[in-house]
């Protein structure tokens, strides 16, 4: 299938195409529907957000972000195998979005790595898998329970394996093992996420 990678399904959650851009832009901030910041967590303007999918940079944190949601590190409410923790209220809980981004952000200061940014997909999950025990460690430590996502029910937590592709292997970490919504095929090559959020922003406008 040689266009499977380069289809991308997106929900419109919301409809800002009659607003004026200022007043848009200021609607998407005060809904968190916009992240803004390069893939280094550098802060970044409405004006440098990508103009398309296609030029979206990876940020190697968010990979790692995943990683340790799928190890249950921290909880992403709203999705079929966290409703029943405790703290998303039998999925009457929704993350706001960016969660793994904000997530990425907190662990690129803990575990800093210069290289990260440079190294192969190959080389990043090898780097990842040396310290993905850590990562979730430190995500359950009560210094990070003012984060949205701390997890409530750190005995549920175990970190997952992964293959040399960067996927999870499945059975590994304490799910069911596979993906969850949001992660096809490679997270390691592309976040969907990321790619949904730029979709979003450019069908509202």
């Amino acid at each position: 299938k040689p266009y499977y990678h380069r289809t991308l399904y997106v929900c419109i959650t919301h409809d800002f195409s009659q607003l004026e851009a200022p007043v848009f832009w200021k609607g998407m901030e005060e809904k968190a529907l916009v992240f803004l910041q390069d893939n280094f967590g550098q802060e970044i303007t409405v004006d440098e957000l990508p103009g398309s999918v296609k030029y979206l940079r990876d940020d190697p944190y968010r990979t790692l972000a995943m990683y340790a949601r799928e190890s249950f590190g921290f909880v992403k409410c709203g999705q079929s195998e966290t409703n029943d923790f405790k703290q998303c209220q039998g999925g009457k809980v929704e993350a706001k979005p960016f969660l793994e981004f904000r997530w990425g952000n907190v662990f690129r200061d803990k575990f800093p790595s210069k290289g990260i940014y440079t190294e192969s997909d190959q080389m990043q999950v090898l780097a990842f898998e040396g310290y993905l025990n850590d990562v979730v460690r430190f995500s359950l430590d009560p210094q990070n329970t003012h984060l949205e996502g701390f997890n409530q029910e750190p005995g549920r937590a175990k970190p997952v394996s992964l293959d040399q592709h960067g996927c999870v292997i499945e059975g590994s970490g304490p799910g069911s093992g596979g993906r969850s919504d949001s992660d096809s095929d490679s997270d390691s090559d592309s976040d969907s996420d990321e790619e949904e959020a730029e979709v979003l922003v450019e069908i509202a406008e």
